[in-house]
């Protein structure tokens, strides 16, 4: 059999709340030349099953069961056992419009130099609510040159599609970076070829208190940094290795303490704020709910009660408002 042209690579792990829709996604689209890789990354919930009837329903989707090791080695586990030119990424609980595998195609076929390409992204609430739309320059130079200097990647580690053999040629994804690890994979990308966008939002990334940025956020951030100086050092000629061995200390210090409720607890009631606080720029009065989360997760989150507080008179002033024109008419 001829290798298709497209890997589409997936992680889930206790993902059966959306993981249908996600899979959906991708088995409708209008470029049908693709693997589906889904590595079930140790499930205890519903998500073996689901997988399974996806799997037994269409010949393009291939389950790699292996026990829970997170993200990274799960990708690490998709990604080697891709057949496809370009591998695709999806997450379990977004959504990929119709046409996003054929219109990134497309790109790619224009941009011969393209190491990856992607597009904007919908970040939306567990409600299926807009919170932010995040949008990127249409110049593939200029698109490069902001992923290598000024911070500015993809808007989603879901919405990329890269050539597997740059992927190979790089390294691929690096264990050491249990969080931040497709941020790591694209600065070692843009250094190989060019990284260009579909000036169309073709995926919706779901943006979750209980999920990873929302509960791990501030080890998110910590990774984040560690691969930002390797880029540093890489750019300078200088060794990386440094910062590759505090990564790996910062993988075993989460390991040991992800356990730590409290903690965790924290970063969920961080993450309702700062969702609750895209809302409220929006208008959207969903804000409130979030605000009100964050305060019964953390009573002390003194922001969250100023916010929570300030929607409340709003939504009164406007109570009275709409009760005194009423009156005149």
């Amino acid at each position: 059999m001829t290798a298709p042209r497209v890997s589409v690579v997936m992680s889930v792990y206790n993902g059966e709340r959306h993981l249908g829709s996600a899979i959906d996604s991708i088995l409708q689209q209008s470029f049908s030349d693709f693997e589906f890789i889904i590595v079930n990354d140790g499930s205890t919930d519903g998500s073996t099953e689901i997988l399974r009837e996806f799997e037994s329903r269409d010949s393009r989707v291939r389950v790699i069961d292996q026990t829970n090791c997170g993200l990274t080695i799960a990708l690490q586990t998709g990604c080697a056992a891709a057949h496809g030119e370009f591998i695709a990424r999806q997450d379990a609980d977004d959504w990929s419009d119709p046409t996003r595998l054929e219109k990134l195609i497309n790109l790619f076929d224009l941009q011969t130099d393209a190491a990856m390409v992607g597009s904007w992204a919908a970040y939306i609430d567990d409600d299926g609510e807009l919170v932010e739309l995040i949008e990127r320059c249409a110049n593939s130079r200029e698109a490069t040159h902001r992923l290598l200097y000024e911070k500015y990647g993809p808007p989603a580690h879901g919405t990329v599609m890269f050539r597997r053999s740059v992927y190979e040629q790089v390294g691929g994804y690096r264990t050491c970076f249990y969080f931040g690890q497709d941020s790591d994979l694209w600065l070692r990308l843009g250094i190989i070829g060019q990284i260009g966008y579909v000036q169309e939002s073709l995926y919706r990334a779901r943006i979750s208190a209980n999920g990873i940025s929302g509960k791990h956020a501030h080890w998110q951030s910590q990774f984040g940094k560690l691969g930002q100086q390797c880029h540093s050092a890489r750019l300078q000629g200088q060794s990386e290795q440094p910062f590759i061995a505090r990564a790996e200390q910062l993988r075993q210090a989460f390991l040991s303490q992800r356990s730590n409720r409290s903690s965790t607890t924290r970063q969920e009631a961080a993450a309702h704020y700062r969702i609750g606080t895209s809302l409220s720029r929006r208008g959207n009065p969903r804000a409130r709910k979030h605000f009100w989360s964050a305060i019964c997760l953390n009573p002390l989150h003194v922001r969250s009660w100023c916010r929570w507080g300030a929607t409340f008179l709003l939504r009164a002033g406007s109570s009275q408002k709409g009760s005194g024109r009423q009156v005149t008419s």
